[in-house]
């Protein structure tokens, strides 16, 4: 839309001078009038740039007939007055000037000789000019818009609002979550939309929208909004919201941020396709969820260490109070079936709806041939409402498994699950332990490897460090020759007897009764095979430290054997020493 500012850089206009109301020199100009009648406001339709030679002024009429016959043109939407220079003798009463200023309607004083039909046919020229510079934009933008809509990709649909706008943009659900925001790269930007998505801000925003008295209207484009002020580091920011609706039902809100220019005339007829297209994409789908590509965005950046920030930002961008204490869950694919198509979005979806129930905020997304879960521990809303009184990690772990061990059709599943912890940091870490869990627990065979038990953590430490150990087989073999050397190398017969014998031996804490009891072998002979073990490795086994080197090496040896051969010599575990 063209501005009274912008028509007084027209040529015929370029000379006169604004006497008053100069802060209205953004409002819209969409047509041009001459005015010499007391009744022409009847006529008016708005926008109107008028002209006026104010023949009657020189007659009787008084000040207040004046002052009424100019606010009826401010009243009937006049955008500015332009008054020839020889009214008054050549001055203009102060009292016309101090409505002009008091209203921010332009008085303009224009000089006796300019032909009012030339200064009509400038504005005119002016105006369609610009209509067809918005209509190009609109056409341009739409075009983007709806490809982005017809591909399903709601981010790069609200990323085309906010490169229409110049402004950030946010698409929201009716009751305020996350459908998606601009991406931005700039810092500023990403800090002021982080801001407004703080839980404080959106309860505000939640609250006026719930108003009917709050909305404006502007019946031209049958477009309604409210507008809304925040503060980020003591700097004022306004946003407009405007309400996505069908026959009345609310289905979103899309806000403009102004950060880099104020929204303008212009930009209503953006905003008009934009919530139209929007409620088209809502009568095919009224549920909004947050796209997968953000989810996954925020993931990566909660999971690479030198994205913290941006996964701050993110995080609380999207809703997700990394403050409060969470712990992350992965279920990974195993044996044939371990493919990403296994795990469709009806897995996804259904699990987010059900573990909304216990975490609003819960975050579930498909990651290879994993489901991640980022679970909180303790949400006093919630249990309140559902009258639970334990909601602790325990609880919601046990949750979190049964409703994946109910979901149909999902492949078999080897879990980890990393300890709690608030912040993004050690968000990190509990998914990092989750997945060397379920690694830890491939490389031993054991059924499941997780903190479901804080009894069991010591146990999980424990094949951690032995994990560590085998990362290097080079070290793993020197670490199995040095403790165990002498007696691989030896040429005693039955060597696997032995091996287990001395295994069990200290698993049972060296008490020959338990041994018999639960494995049958006699005290003897155990006896034997124990005492010609420490006479070949020359070890005391009442030691502590020769102890646990002796059981780690043992522990070693045999996985080392599992995946790479069968005995000492399969897994070049032999030594050239002899006893």
């Amino acid at each position: 839309m063209v501005t009274v500012g912008e028509i007084l850089k027209l040529p015929s206009l370029s000379r006169c001078h604004v006497l008053s109301g100069r802060s209205g020199l953004n409002r819209t100009v969409q047509g041009w009038n001459v005015a010499e009648r007391f009744d022409f406001y009847l006529w008016m339709k708005g926008g109107e740039f008028i002209m006026s030679m104010m023949s009657f002024a020189s007659d009787s009429h008084s000040e207040e007939e004046i002052s009424s016959w100019v606010k009826s043109l401010i009243e009937s939407g006049a955008s500015a007055l332009g008054i020839k220079r020889s009214i008054y003798n050549g001055k203009i009463p102060q009292f016309l000037l101090e409505i002009g200023d008091w209203n921010s309607f332009p008085i303009i004083e224009m000089d006796d000789d300019l032909s009012l039909p030339a200064v009509g046919e400038e504005i005119i020229t002016r105006i369609l000019a610009g209509k067809a510079d918005t209509l190009k934009k609109v056409l341009d933008t739409f075009s983007e818009i709806t490809l982005a809509t017809v591909e399903g990709w709601m981010p790069e649909f609200v990323r085309a609002l906010s490169e229409a706008f110049n402004n950030p943009v946010l698409l929201e659900t009716p009751n305020m979550n996350l459908v998606s925001a601009c991406d931005s790269q700039k810092p500023h930007e990403s800090q002021i939309l982080s801001s407004r998505r703080d839980a404080s801000c959106v309860s505000q925003i939640f609250a006026k929208l719930s108003r009917p008295t709050s909305y404006k209207t502007i019946p031209t484009w049958g477009l309604r909004f409210i507008e809304h002020e925040f503060f980020v580091q003591n700097k004022e920011y306004r946003q407009l919201t405007f309400p996505v609706e069908i026959s009345r039902h609310f289905y979103g809100y899309i806000s403009v941020i102004q950060v880099n220019k104020e929204f303008d005339a212009d930009d209503l007829l953006l905003m008009r396709v934009a919530v139209n297209t929007t409620a088209l994409v809502a009568l095919k789908d009224s549920t909004y969820e947050i796209q997968d590509e953000i989810r996954l965005e925020l993931f990566n950046a909660i999971i690479d260490p030198i994205r913290k920030n941006e996964a701050e930002n993110r995080a609380k961008l999207y809703g997700f109070d990394y403050e409060t204490p969470s712990f992350c869950v992965v279920a990974q694919l195993v044996g044939s079936e371990s493919s990403v198509g296994f795990i469709n979005d009806t897995h996804i979806s259904r699990l987010s709806e059900s573990l909304r129930s216990i975490d609003p905020d819960v975050l579930v997304i498909r990651h290879h041939s994993s489901i991640v879960i980022f679970c909180h521990i303790l949400d006093d809303r919630i249990s309140k409402k559902q009258k639970i009184v334990k909601t602790g990690f325990q609880e919601r772990f046990g949750y979190v498994l049964s409703r994946l061990e109910s979901q149909k059709n999902l492949p078999k599943f080897r879990l980890g699950v990393g300890r709690p912890g608030a912040g993004i940091v050690s968000l990190r870490l509990s998914f990092d332990e989750a997945v060397a869990s379920i690694r830890i627990a491939a490389r031993f065979e054991l059924s499941r490897m997780s903190l479901s038990d804080t009894g069991q953590y010591p146990i999980v430490q424990y094949y951690s460090l032995l994990d560590g150990i085998m990362q290097d087989k080079t070290r793993a073999k020197n670490f199995c020759g040095d403790v165990l050397g002498h007696f691989m190398a030896s040429r005693i017969k039955h060597k696997e007897d032995y091996y287990e014998t001395l295994e069990t031996y200290l698993f049972y804490n060296q008490n020959l009764s338990d041994i018999y009891r639960n494995t049958g072998l006699h005290r003897n002979t155990v006896k034997y095979r124990i005492e010609k073990i420490k006479e070949i490795l020359n070890i005391d086994l009442n030691d502590i430290q020769t102890k646990l080197s002796v059981w780690i090496a043992l522990q070693v040896r045999k996985h080392l054997a599992l995946s790479s051969g069968d005995g000492d010599g399969h897994t070049g575990l032999a030594d050239s020493r002899k006893p």
